[in-house]
């Protein structure tokens, strides 16, 4: 039979009949007349050529149709009702899913601790995948469903792509506890002198603090690019060389780290942390409590790694 021969609005009915066995009960579960279910079974059996359900003494028995028909028709009502389910039968505790994050090791050490931490004590059957951000691939990426959610300090996405705030970061220096600029006052003779590391996933040599830099007239003298922020920091426990980089993260591991963070020299813009994601995973409960999470998580630790350390957030 062709499916466009059958009114879907029958399938309620059968399913109910397959599972009761019984006119009246079924009638019960879907809220229907005992008489206006029993013509339903009579288009059934017409539709399907089979009488799918036979009477044997005060019970009715499945004809080997109706049996095939009951187990693939309860597998497709589960799927549609879990289609269909509200927004607020979204449970984390319960909710199994795996999501996948385009992100900076900057974030994977600032943020993302945080995030399986609370994932393991409230949402024990999400998962989640990372994947190294890299913006040149990112439309593709959430367009086709390869990333959720990226996160990172991401230029304009294009249009089509949703974006919010994370928050906004301040720059700061980053010495080497042991190295020539450790002590006293980082000044601007200082740092046009050193040699400065840049943090680059595109391996380039410059970034935010060039432009503003270019205003005074000055230029770094910048000789290794990397994309990783941690082997940046390696490279400062072991010479002179200056990175100048988003405070927060820098302050978090200098608690762990043989590094020292300074005020820059000179004033540089403010840089915004973000997530992004593609429009057909923006109404979706478990993306929008994804999200959510992110946002508070994201607050929590760059309040955290401010606390008492001199530079307000901002």
């Amino acid at each position: 039979m062709h499916v466009r021969k059958l009114d879907l609005n029958l399938l309620p009915v059968l399913h109910a009949l397959l599972s009761e066995r019984n006119v009246t009960r079924a009638a019960a579960r879907v809220h229907l007349s005992p008489s206006a279910v029993s013509h339903a079974l009579a288009r059934l059996r017409e539709l399907f050529d089979d009488p799918l359900l036979v009477r044997a003494g005060r019970s009715m028995l499945l004809t080997p149709r109706g049996e095939r028909l009951a187990g693939k028709l309860a597998e497709y009502m589960q799927r549609m009702e879990a289609l269909l389910a509200d927004e607020e039968d979204f449970q984390p505790r319960t909710h199994t899913q795996t999501f996948t994050l385009a992100v900076t090791d900057y974030v994977e050490w600032l943020l993302l601790p945080r995030l399986v931490e609370h994932l393991r004590r409230s949402a024990p059957q999400i998962l989640l995948r990372t994947r190294t951000l890299q913006t040149s691939q990112l439309d593709f990426g959430l367009s086709s469903g390869g990333i959720d959610l990226a996160i990172g300090f991401i230029p304009k996405p294009h249009p089509g792509i949703h974006a919010r705030p994370l928050f906004r970061e301040q720059f700061a220096c980053v010495v080497g506890a042991q190295s020539a600029w450790a002590h006293g006052r980082l000044t601007m003779k200082k740092y046009l002198s050193a040699a400065h590391i840049q943090i680059s996933p595109d391996g380039l040599f410059s970034g935010p603090p060039d432009a503003p830099l270019a205003a005074l007239g000055h230029a770094r003298n910048v000789v290794v690019s990397t994309p990783r922020w941690i082997t940046a920091y390696h490279y400062l426990t072991r010479s002179d060389l200056i990175l100048t980089t988003q405070a927060a993260l820098a302050r978090t591991l200098s608690t762990s780290l043989p590094v020292l963070v300074l005020p820059a020299p000179f004033a540089i813009p403010m840089t915004e942390l973000v997530q992004v994601w593609h429009p057909r995973t923006n109404a979706d409960a478990a993306h929008r409590w994804l999200r959510a999470l992110v946002l508070q998580l994201a607050s929590d630790a760059r309040s955290d790694a401010y606390a008492g350390k001199g530079m307000p957030p901002g």
